[in-house]
């Protein structure tokens, strides 16, 4: 089924009512979010952080190639792992469709970098990775191609981020969201992807 674990991107819940009087907290949740791989919002119980923390994810999710992901706890009483309510085994990606996500990963990230030292204050085109994967039979591709794709398009970002220097960490650029990094911000944001991935498919922390 080449493809068929990354059709399913997201399952935020559809058709949010009118959110009115709420923008400038929004804005301010997604400039949090572009800074920080964990925003929590806080306050007294029916206040509608739910819903602003919805509105939010429904306004970035393109600029997340995982996509997003919608877990409601309120029901959960029980007191084993929290993977264990979580985890959803119908939208995993094999080893072999992860390492061509990771991938584009690197080849994307490559791109937005010599954007950002090349042109002033650069706009990021939007990347669909669910599209791609589909497209690209990701599950259809050969592990030996894709393991040594994946090795040099590696490489080849850490010797480009390996070469920036002085005020190059500096310079800016822009996702469709409005979300804005410099190149350090930029890195750092980066690295969780790689990460992940490696946990997702190993079941192993790296240390």
């Amino acid at each position: 089924m080449p493809g068929a674990s990354f059709r399913k991107v997201g399952n935020l819940p559809g058709g949010l009512s009118s959110f009115i009087g709420r923008r400038q907290v929004v804005r301010e949740v997604k400039r949090l979010l572009a800074e920080s791989r964990l925003v929590t919002l806080t306050g007294m119980g029916g206040t509608g952080k739910t819903r602003l923390g919805l509105r939010v994810a429904a306004e970035v999710h393109r600029a997340f190639p995982d996509g997003v992901w919608f877990v409601d706890l309120t029901q959960l009483h029980a007191s084993g792992p929290l993977t264990q309510n979580v985890h959803d085994p119908d939208v995993l990606a094999s080893p072999l469709e992860y390492g061509c996500h990771v991938r584009d990963v690197f080849r994307l990230y490559a791109f937005r970098l010599e954007l950002m030292l090349t042109q002033d204050d650069p706009a990021y085109p939007n990347w669909d990775q669910d599209e791609t994967a589909v497209k690209d039979r990701y599950g259809e591709q050969d592990p030996a191609t894709v393991a040594a794709e994946l090795s040099a398009a590696g490489q080849r970002l850490a010797d480009a981020f390996e070469a920036v220097h002085g005020d190059q960490w500096l310079r800016t650029g822009n996702r469709s969201d409005g979300a804005r990094f410099t190149v350090e911000s930029f890195a750092r944001y980066f690295l969780h992807d790689p990460v992940h991935h490696l946990y997702d498919v190993t079941g192993h922390r790296s240390t």
